[in-house]
């Protein structure tokens, strides 16, 4: 997971293998907190970057912009 800041355009990135859910709950929580703490003044949105293996350090060396701080609970297979 990361965030990515453009003025007042805040967007939630989410990084899932192919296998994941459509729809995470957890995301959902995690938009309406950000939305309450940053106030109406600031857009929140969400992009969801399905990626065969998550990291930290997705981009390799590229500024992609995004800065990533939590490991998904979607690592490995079972």
């Amino acid at each position: 997971m990361g965030v990515e800041v453009n003025g007042n355009d805040v967007v939630l990135v989410v990084q899932v293998p192919p296998a994941a859910p459509e729809r995470d709950d957890d995301i959902d929580d995690i938009v309406l907190q950000l939305e309450v703490l940053l106030g109406e003044a600031v857009a929140v949105r969400t992009r969801i970057d399905v990626r065969p293996a998550c990291t930290l350090s997705p981009s390799t060396g590229v500024d992609d912009r995004v800065r990533w701080f939590f490991a998904s609970r979607y690592v490995g297979e079972d």
